[in-house]
């Protein structure tokens, strides 16, 4: 299985927004990861849930966010957890790297087994 978060490109002062993706599901019910980012050149504005999972929550900002999702039984489905919007500040330009950081522990299944998971970075290029 794989964590992913998505690319996307725009110019500076516009917003990008980028998918959060979990493909290769085993079955899987809990969910805890960080997504850091440059908050020097990226403000991040929101997320919208991406419909894999019922319930999803993003805490944090000013350069990393944590993403927790607890499910009531183990979803199977592939696709996008959630959707992160970002704005990109007027100072940045060329690759600004979005990466995924999963702990150990950091996907399990309804048995609480955990689930060893790949992770695939993303980036926002500025035009």
């Amino acid at each position: 299985p794989t964590l992913s978060v998505g690319s996307a490109s725009g110019s500076a002062g516009e917003t990008v927004r980028v998918p959060v993706k979990f493909t290769g599901n085993p079955g899987a019910m809990g969910f805890l990861f960080d997504i850091n980012y440059d908050d020097d050149f990226l403000e991040y504005i929101s997320f919208e849930n991406g419909g894999l999972l019922s319930d999803c929550e993003i805490s944090g900002g000013s350069g990393s966010l944590k993403l927790l999702s607890i499910e009531d039984s183990d979803v199977t489905d592939d696709g996008v957890i959630a959707y992160l919007t970002f704005r990109i500040r007027d100072e940045a330009s060329g690759e600004l790297a979005l990466s995924l950081v999963c702990g150990e522990n950091g996907v399990c299944n309804y048995n609480e087994e955990s689930i060893a998971v790949k992770t695939s970075d993303g980036k926002i290029t500025v035009k």
